[in-house]
């Protein structure tokens, strides 16, 4: 569907934009529906470095969109 089509190229836009840590960390909290405290055991970081990591990503990607 075209509504559907549009979200591929939003993700698309911002995934160019993005190293593959931060890809990794979108896909792991959005797609995979992992918890914060999941991701932080896979990586051996603190839960709220990875929350922190995540905020810090989904807000650039929400100026690479030109959303507020």
């Amino acid at each position: 569907s075209s509504a559907a089509s549009d979200v591929y190229k939003r993700q698309r836009k911002v995934f160019e934009h993005l190293n593959d840590y931060d890809r990794d960390l979108v896909m792991l909290h959005w797609w995979f529906d992992n918890s914060f405290g999941e991701i932080a055991l896979l990586y051996n970081k603190p839960k709220s470095t990875i929350q922190s990591q995540i905020e810090r990503v989904e807000r650039r990607g929400r100026k690479i969109l030109g959303i507020k």
